[in-house]
């Protein structure tokens, strides 16, 4: 495979992974809220799988203090790769890890 074709390959996987992920938070963004924040979907879902901090954290890419962090609502502004590592390591669809976070920050608005 040429450099060429290779880098219209990478190009084209990232143009679609970026319509994807503005497509999921618009989604998640105008569903109705669920009730949960990221923490508690965190906390809920990785109780419910038997899962450590450090399982989830090593499954998502990320640091065990910073899964902390988010399960404790002290990381207000997850990345948008955060939530996929989240989803990923929870086995969630990306969509409903967006809307706890929209909610987190929407009840931090409201503080």
């Amino acid at each position: 495979m040429s450099a060429v074709s290779f880098a219209a390959l990478m190009q084209a996987a990232v143009d679609r992974l970026s319509t994807d992920v503005r497509e999921a938070i618009a989604v998640a963004y105008t569903q109705p809220a669920s009730g949960r924040t990221l923490g508690e979907l965190i906390a809920e879902e990785r109780a419910a799988a038997g899962l450590s901090l450090d399982q989830v954290a090593v499954r998502a890419g990320c640091t065990k203090s910073h899964v902390w962090e988010l399960e404790q609502g002290r990381a207000r502004n997850p990345t948008v790769a955060m939530c996929h590592g989240i989803a990923v390591a929870l086995g969630m669809p990306f969509e409903l890890v967006c809307h706890a976070a929209l909610e987190s920050q929407r009840r931090w608005e409201v503080l």
